[in-house]
C-alpha cells in the first residue's frame, strides 16, 4: 500500500487500472465524472469513467463490467456503494475525494485495493501493491502513515514507441538515407500529434509545441533541440488515436530498437533473440490464419542467415507482416500471448517514468467535496 504521485496503470502502462474514486454525494460523483470527460471525451465513447451509485439505472451491471480487466468502466465514481462489500482484485488506484471520519469505514475501503492480481501490469508483472490518493487528509486524521511508491519505472509503450520514432528520424538524418522512410515515420508522428486534444489539461500547457508539429512542413527539417522537445514534452502526451493491442505495441517496441541498432550499426542482439523466441512461439499457432500466411517469413527469422543480411527495408517489413499475428488477434484464437512474451523475455525500455500531477484539479475536486450540499 503507498501514496504515490503516479497512477497504476496496466497495458503496458497505457491505460490506467481499474480504479475507484470516492466522492462524497452523487453532485459530487457527477461534478468528477464531467470534469473528466471534459479531458477525454473521446475515451471508449465516455464508458472510461462512470458514475456508479445508487441513483445509477443498472449500476449492478456497471459493476460487473467494472470488475472485467479488458472492459470499461475503468474509472468508477462511488457514492458509498464500492466502499465495502466488493471484491475487485484488478483495483490498482483508490483516490479519496471526500472526508472518511469513522476508522472501520476507512480501512474497509483501503481493502478494496488489496487483493493480488497475476499478471495485472504486464507479462510476469503481478499486482503486489495499490496505490492510495488521498486529497482529503484521511491519513493524516487517522495518523496513519504509509511509504512512497517509487517513483522509477519503465515509460508506458506508447511513450517508448513514440520516442523510438523521434530517434529514427534523428538517425536517418545523421545518414541522410532513406529519404521515404523518414517521411513515413514523421508521418506517423503527426498523425499521433494532431489527433492531441488541445483542451486536455495535460496538453494544454505544450500547447505551441503541439500545434507547431501538428503541421506537416514541420518535419522537413528539424533540429536536435525539436526532438529532444518533442521526447520530452510530447511524447508522454495522450492522443485521440485509436487504441491498440498491448501485444501489438510490445512487438512495435522491440523491432523499432532492431532497427535502430540496424541504421546504427549498434549491437542488436538482445532484440535479434527476442525476436526469434517470438516467430518460434508464432511457429506454433498455424491454425490462426494471419499467422499461417507468414509461416515462410516467421520461419526465416528464426534462421542466422536471414539476420546476417538484414536491413532497415526488411526490419520494417517483417513488423507489418508479424504485427498482427503478435497482436491480441491470437488471444481471441484461443491462446495466451502473454506465455509468448514470457519466453521472449520482457519487452520495453529502461528509462524512468515522467510523473505528473494536477495539484489545481485536485484541489477543486476536493474543494466540491466539502462544499454543503442537499443532494
Amino acid at each position: 500500500m503507498t501514496t504515490s504521485p503516479r497512477t497504476k496503470k496496466v497495458a503496458g502502462g497505457d491505460r490506467l487500472g481499474k480504479t475507484i474514486i470516492f466522492a462524497k454525494n452523487q453532485r459530487h460523483a457527477d461534478f468528477i465524472y464531467e470534469r473528466f470527460i471534459a479531458n477525454y471525451p473521446h475515451l471508449d465513447n465516455g464508458n472510461f469513467a462512470r458514475v456508479i451509485t445508487h441513483s445509477v439505472k443498472y449500476s449492478g451491471g456497471l459493476i460487473d463490467d467494472f470488475k472485467i480487466k479488458e472492459k470499461s468502466p475503468h474509472i468508477a465514481i462511488s457514492v458509498d456503494m464500492l466502499d465495502t462489500g466488493i471484491d475487485i482484485p484488478q483495483v490498482g488506484n483508490l483516490v479519496f475525494f471526500k472526508l472518511v471520519r469513522s476508522k472501520t469505514k476507512f480501512w474497509q475501503m483501503l481493502g478494496r485495493g488489496t487483493r493480488l492480481s497475476p499478471d495485472l501490469l504486464g507479462p510476469g508483472d503481478d499486482k503486489t501493491q495499490f496505490n492510495v490518493f488521498d486529497f482529503c487528509q484521511n491519513l493524516e486524521y487517522f495518523s496513519q502513515e504509509m511509504v512512497a511508491a517509487d517513483g522509477a519505472a519503465a515509460p508506458p509503450l506508447s511513450e517508448q514507441i513514440f520516442t523510438a520514432r523521434l530517434e529514427l528520424i534523428q538517425t536517418f538524418d545523421a545518414i541522410q538515407a532513406h529519404g521515404d522512410e523518414r517521411a513515413e515515420v514523421a508521418g506517423v508522428l503527426r498523425e499521433a500529434i494532431a489527433s492531441m486534444n488541445p483542451n486536455n489539461f495535460l496538453v494544454r500547457p505544450h500547447l505551441e509545441l503541439v500545434e507547431r508539429f501538428a503541421d506537416g512542413k514541420a518535419w522537413e527539417s528539424m533540429s536536435v533541440v525539436d526532438l529532444a522537445a518533442l521526447g520530452d514534452r510530447v511524447a508522454k502526451l495522450p492522443t485521440g488515436l485509436d487504441p491498440e493491442g498491448e501485444e501489438a505495441k510490445r512487438f512495435d517496441v522491440l523491432v523499432l530498437n532492431t532497427q535502430l541498432g540496424v541504421l546504427r550499426g549498434e549491437p542488436f542482439e538482445r532484440q535479434r533473440r527476442k525476436v526469434m523466441a517470438i516467430a518460434g512461439a508464432l511457429e506454433d499457432m498455424p491454425t490462426i490464419p494471419a499467422i499461417a500466411a507468414q509461416l515462410e517469413l516467421i520461419q526465416d527469422l528464426q534462421t542466422d542467415e536471414w539476420w546476417e543480411n538484414v536491413n532497415y527495408p526488411m526490419s520494417r517489413s517483417a513488423r507489418r507482416k508479424l504485427r498482427v499475428g503478435a497482436s491480441d488477434r491470437a488471444v481471441e484464437e484461443g491462446r495466451d500471448l502473454l506465455g509468448l512474451h514470457r519466453r521472449a523475455g520482457r519487452l520495453g525500455g529502461d528509462r524512468p517514468a515522467r510523473r505528473w500531477r494536477s495539484p489545481s484539479l485536485a484541489t477543486s475536486l476536493c474543494s466540491s467535496a466539502r462544499r454543503p450540499s442537499t443532494s
